[in-house]
């Protein structure tokens, strides 16, 4: 399964920026709604 693999490689190398950049915005956000 080609397809998988890559579709699993895609995921494992676009999850850490996606996470890096939640973990950035969401206290920003906290803090705007004063939370």
């Amino acid at each position: 399964m080609a397809a998988s693999s890559a579709v699993y490689g895609l995921c494992s190398s676009v999850v850490p920026s996606v996470t890096e950049k939640v973990s950035m915005i969401l206290p920003a956000l906290a803090k705007d709604m004063g939370i």
